[in-house]
């Protein structure tokens, strides 16, 4: 693998666990509800939930287990980036090398790229959810 491809997938594995950082900090909070209206029958809907949280703590502690949300999305991340572009450049190698991967091939690369950052980070999804929906 030449060089430049080595920087260039590093800087797409970096910006990938970039990006998992700022949008973890916005859905956090949402993903915290959706899972609690998930384990407590006590909750209609959103709107009570929320309202239920925030009479029981404050604004920011809606983002309480953001730091196990970051120690499994930045992983996933950069693991889901590294894989489906090292799997689309290993797939351009073996067809021609201008040609662009046909949706099939898009399809299968990014699959493969989700699942295999899901079996290194699932682990790490169990540990923040229960941390989520022990919280309160």
């Amino acid at each position: 693998m030449s060089m430049m491809i080595r920087e260039d997938l590093g800087n797409l594995s970096a910006e990938g666990g970039c990006a998992s950082i700022a949008t973890s900090f916005l859905f956090t909070p949402s993903k915290w509800i959706k899972q609690q209206m998930q384990v407590s029958s006590h909750y209609q809907n959103c709107w009570t939930a929320l309202v239920g949280f925030l009479e029981k703590g404050s604004l920011s502690s809606l983002h309480a287990g953001w730091g196990a949300v970051l120690c499994r999305n930045i992983p996933h991340s950069i693991i889901k980036y590294y894989t489906y572009e090292r799997l689309k450049q290993l797939l351009s190698s073996s067809t021609q090398s201008n040609a662009h991967p046909s949706t099939i091939q898009t399809l299968l690369c990014g699959g493969m790229a989700g699942s295999t950052a899901a079996l290194f980070t699932t682990p790490f999804d169990v540990v923040k959810t229960r941390l989520q929906t022990e919280a309160y």
